[in-house]
């Protein structure tokens, strides 16, 4: 079994694809689609805030349901995030919501209170925003670009290690 073009799914054998699909299949009781909804019911998936963003990816035709086509080769396109550049890409998809190829602040501040930031006051919150992107845009247009996203992300990584704040 494989993804929607018939290839393996890279990183999982046959026998997991195989799983997932049943799964797939009794998630959408038995039928060939499975909506947002039905995910959120999902204990395991329930508190998950990406959870929508993610599933707008895998979405091809935005018609609000997943089949197992999309879910495969979304499955596929995350299994195939084995290089740096590759995931931030994919990370910046997750926060580029309006598909603009940029990050606004909004976005950017959207996608903080989704990661657990609800510890930050809205001030601290856009604070933290502001900073960041006039740390990091490089064409001062007020928004991130790939590049100036990627440029974020390997700071943050930086930050990280050496255990500064963010």
């Amino acid at each position: 079994m494989g993804n929607a073009s018939g290839r393996p799914t890279a990183g999982l054998s046959k026998t997991e694809l195989e799983r997932m699909h049943r799964r797939f299949r009794r998630l959408a009781g038995g039928e060939d689609r499975l909506s947002l909804a039905t995910l959120y019911e999902q204990p395991d998936l329930a508190g998950n805030a990406f959870v929508h963003r993610i599933f707008r990816l895998f979405d091809t035709d935005q018609d609000g349901f997943l089949t197992w086509e999309d879910f495969s080769a979304g499955i596929h396109q995350i299994c195939g995030l084995s290089t740096e550049d590759d995931q931030s890409l994919f990370a910046f998809r997750l926060y580029d919501t309006d598909q603009s190829g940029r990050v606004s602040e909004k976005e950017l501040t959207d996608a903080l209170k989704l990661s657990g930031s609800q510890l930050a006051t809205e001030g601290q919150l856009q604070q933290i925003v502001s900073n960041t992107i006039g740390e990091h845009d490089r064409d001062r247009d007020g928004e991130l670009s790939l590049l100036e996203f990627r440029a974020m992300l390997r700071t943050s990584q930086q930050d990280s290690e050496s255990g500064s704040d963010f």
